[in-house]
């Protein structure tokens, strides 16, 4: 089997020349990732990778698995130019409300040290000090030249942003090649329900027209399928975006972790609404209250996705993550992307034991 068609099932095993991994602002490396027991093996790995460092608000999943946490401070407590949608008729300039809270740092603060000590400080910085300066030399130097009808700098920081004059120009999709006869970006120029490059590329999973192809733990996985019937199927949330503010208490009350599963599947194994119970494959185990409900089809359950990685004295997950149990080590086959949402898992009630019942 080549590598190509075992994925990237075994890359671990190989040098990979990383020494030192910065995660800023982000609860990715710990729990957005597929099948989270094996990243904790690798990340474990010291020979791998020797120093793990993490600046961010709050304790994730990612920083309790970092060697080195930086606290970062909010965006209430430095000053930018916030990001707006492509089709927003408007651009606004945060400015800072306090300064950082208990001893936390903007980023950019301790990376400029880091720069200095590696002697890149000057080309690091580029003349800019402060967010202010980026923020000045990023409006002069781009946004203003693409956008003349914008105030100075200074203005635009006053007012804390810029209202366009004009309407605003709605996307309209293949309007060039409707209205002004561009051709597409294809072999023909023109839309293709046919692709002769995919079909050439001659791959069992990939084909010239949009059809269905097997996949691995899926429906027609039969062997999987005798150890582990239900198919897990991952959704969003209300409560969050993505991982974002999982920790945040009062949304409970809006949505509650739980596992959807059909009642008929639920009967049969002796589960009820509310009971406890632990969603298991060979990867991982999540401990998560039932959700019985019609409004999901038989044969699959569902867990949200963004629930922070909480393991037991015994990993076992009892936050509802849900990347304990997805499948990880073959890429989508075009894309090459996260193959998440193809797993199967069984369920059973859960029974605490005797000292934990008493504990309680």
């Amino acid at each position: 089997m080549t590598a190509e068609e075992d994925g990237i099932k075994g890359a671990d095993k190989l040098p990979c020349g990383i020494k030192l991994m910065f995660s800023l602002a982000s609860n990715v490396m710990m729990n957005q990732h597929s099948d989270l027991n094996d990243t904790q093996r690798i990340l474990s790995d010291t020979s791998k990778c020797e120093l793990i460092v993490n600046s961010d608000l709050f304790y994730t999943s990612s920083v309790r698995w970092s060697d080195i946490v930086l606290p970062g401070a909010s965006l209430f407590e430095t000053e930018y130019i916030p990001s707006v949608w492509n089709s927003d008729d408007y651009v606004l300039y945060a400015n800072q409300c306090t300064q950082p809270l208990f001893g936390s740092v903007f980023e950019y603060e301790w990376m400029k040290l880091v720069a200095k000590d590696m002697g890149l400080y000057e080309a690091f910085t580029d003349g800019c000090e402060t967010r202010q300066d980026w923020s000045r030399k990023i409006y002069n130097e781009d946004l203003l030249p693409r956008e003349p009808e914008l105030p100075d700098f200074d203005t635009f920081m006053e007012r804390g942003g810029h209202m366009y004059s004009g309407p605003c120009d709605e996307p309209v999709a293949f309007r060039k090649q409707i209205r002004d006869g561009v051709p597409f970006a294809t072999p023909s120029g023109k839309i293709e329900i046919f692709s002769k490059q995919l079909f050439d590329m001659h791959k069992p999973d990939i084909g010239g027209i949009p059809k269905w192809f097997d996949g691995p733990e899926g429906p027609t996985d039969y062997a999987g399928l005798n150890k582990y019937p239900l198919q897990l199927i991952g959704y969003h949330t209300k409560r969050r975006c993505h991982s974002i503010h999982d920790q945040n208490q009062w949304m409970e009350e809006l949505d509650p972790p739980a596992l959807w599963i059909h009642p008929k599947d639920a009967a049969v194994r002796g589960i009820e609404d509310g009971d406890m119970i632990e969603v298991y494959n060979d990867r991982g185990t999540v401990r998560i209250p039932a959700f019985v409900t019609d409004r999901i089809v038989r044969g699959a359950v569902a867990l949200s996705q963004g629930g922070w990685y909480t393991p037991d004295k015994d990993g076992v997950d009892v936050r509802g993550s849900i990347n304990v149990l997805t499948y990880a080590y073959k890429p989508s086959p075009v894309a090459k992307g996260n193959p998440q949402h193809t797993n199967l898992v069984e369920v059973r009630k859960y029974e605490a034991a005797e000292g934990q019942k008493s504990a309680k």
